[in-house]
């Protein structure tokens, strides 16, 4: 038994001891490369799958293929994940923020305009925990304005538009398998390219430097089996060296070819994920009755006919939870990325009101399968302040 008291991690993606085995094998020459290519084609459409190591690598090598064939700024949320920063500063390319709606953490539409009229012929849409955006509108925008339209469903695991899953509606699209994602092999992302015009640019632009068999996505795999569960993670969050559950810029890095062993530990682990996004939705819906109409609180709408994927189950609240952290309940995003690492190039559409709004305001609660149900009504009773 473990001496630290039980600690919910912030959010847990499926990983077994076969899988881990499966990821030991690449180490003996076995390799799942090319099943991996399948099921990402299978599952997301596309006509040619990159396969990297890392969402932040695999978004950098997207934003370089479409500056690369149509020249200008890249249109991003000006609200999300700090990667989304990384991958641009790594791909050398100028950034004017378009703003995010509070309610739904979709694309603010006029200031997305305004973006594209500032010289902008790419535009990302990110998928903020798993909530779907209603995309026919950016689809559209993104046609009458000759711009690409690359998706970043890094955390869009397990979330669905209309029966498709987050990352199959754009001329490229992004995905993460590291640790939190829903989908992991230790690490490892990739890139999916459909627009033939953009597969060709791809193809002309930088190849992933060769990144050995993923040995240490192994040990990231078995570290993850051993201290997600509830009663061990207390231990890698004692320990002021691991940051789990922090929010941080990451320089950027070159981007590297996925090795055989990550590769081998995420064919493992993808029926398991399926499941487990089914989890997550249930808990989420779980959340949303038990906070609906609580004073404070407001939920975040979604489009009709969409599913969460609910990495993170997203609040706005009037007021700060930072007791707690223990039991998985995080801030968003404390910056507007604007305000992160501003550089003289960048340019912003508007005052982007609803990214700094959420970087204030945006709470997650956990969703994964961990989470028990004393833990749940635990969750749900302190945030509502009934004891």
């Amino acid at each position: 038994m473990s001496l630290l008291p039980r600690a919910i991690p912030p959010a847990y993606s499926p990983v077994s001891v076969q899988s881990i085995g499966q990821g030991l094998l690449a180490l003996a020459g076995v390799s799942r490369i090319e099943r991996v290519r399948e099921l990402i084609l299978a599952t997301y459409g596309g006509t040619t799958v990159w396969l990297v190591d890392s969402g932040t690598a695999a978004l950098r090598l997207a934003l370089e293929a479409a500056v690369g064939t149509r020249p200008g700024r890249v249109a991003l949320p000006a609200y999300g994940c700090y990667d989304l920063l990384s991958a641009a500063h790594g791909a050398g390319v100028d950034i004017v923020f378009y703003d995010v709606e509070v309610a739904t953490l979709a694309p603010d539409m006029a200031s997305l305009r305004e973006a594209l009229d500032s010289g902008a012929r790419t535009i990302v849409l990110a998928y903020l925990f798993g909530v779907p955006i209603e995309i026919d509108g950016c689809v559209s925008l993104a046609r009458e304005r000759g711009a690409w339209l690359i998706e970043d469903a890094a955390q869009g695991q397990g979330g669905r538009l209309r029966g498709r899953p987050l990352g199959s509606f754009g001329d490229a699209s992004v995905l993460s398998f590291a640790r939190g994602k829903g989908r992991t092999g230790g690490g490892g992302g990739c890139l999916i390219g459909r627009s033939p015009e953009f597969v060709t640019g791809l193809a002309r632009g930088s190849e992933p430097t060769a990144g050995g068999r993923g040995a240490r996505n192994v040990a990231r795999a078995l570290a993850q089996w051993t201290f997600a569960r509830p009663s061990l993670y207390g231990i890698p969050r004692a320990l002021p060296f691991v940051t789990v559950g922090e929010t941080v810029y990451r320089e950027p890095r070159e981007p590297r070819r996925m090795g055989a062993a990550t590769a081998n530990i995420l064919a493992a682990n993808w029926d398991a994920s399926e499941m487990e996004a089914v989890t997550r939705r249930a808990h989420a819906e779980w959340f949303a009755r038990r906070l609906a109409g609580a004073p404070g609180f407001e939920l975040v709408r979604l489009p009709p006919g969409s599913q969460g994927g609910y990495l993170r189950f997203p609040v706005l609240a009037d007021r700060a939870e930072p007791d707690l952290a223990r039991l998985g309940v995080l801030p968003g995003y404390p910056r507007a990325l604007p305000d992160l690492r501003p550089r003289e190039s960048d340019r912003v559409a508007g005052a982007v009101a609803g990214a700094r709004a959420l970087a204030h305001r945006l709470q997650t609660l956990p969703t994964h399968g961990l989470l028990g149900e004393r833990d749940l009504e635990t969750i749900g009773r302190r945030l509502r302040g009934d004891g």
